[in-house]
C-alpha cells in the first residue's frame, strides 16, 4: 500500500457522495415540481376533486382502475 492509496480511496468516496447528492437534488426538485402541479390541479378542480377521486375504485376483480362499469380493461 502506498502513501497515497488511502487518500485516493477517500477522494473516490467523496466523489461518489457528491454524485449521489446531485441525484437526490434532481429527484427532490422533480418531486416538488410534481407536488406543485398536483396542488394547482386540485385548486382548479375545486370541490369536484374529492367526489371524482372517491368514485375511482382500485379494488376491481381484474385489478384495473374503473370509474364506471362502462370502461373495459385492455386485453
Amino acid at each position: 500500500m502506498t502513501l497515497f492509496e488511502p487518500f485516493l480511496e477517500m477522494q473516490r468516496r467523496e466523489e461518489h457522495l457528491i454524485q449521489q447528492r446531485e441525484k437526490y437534488l434532481i429527484f427532490e426538485t422533480q418531486r416538488l415540481e410534481l407536488r406543485k402541479q398536483l396542488t394547482q390541479l386540485q385548486l382548479r378542480l375545486g370541490p369536484h376533486y374529492n367526489t371524482n377521486i372517491n368514485s375511482i375504485s382500485a379494488n376491481t376483480s381484474d385489478g384495473w382502475l374503473q370509474r364506471t362499469g362502462s370502461e373495459q380493461s385492455p386485453q
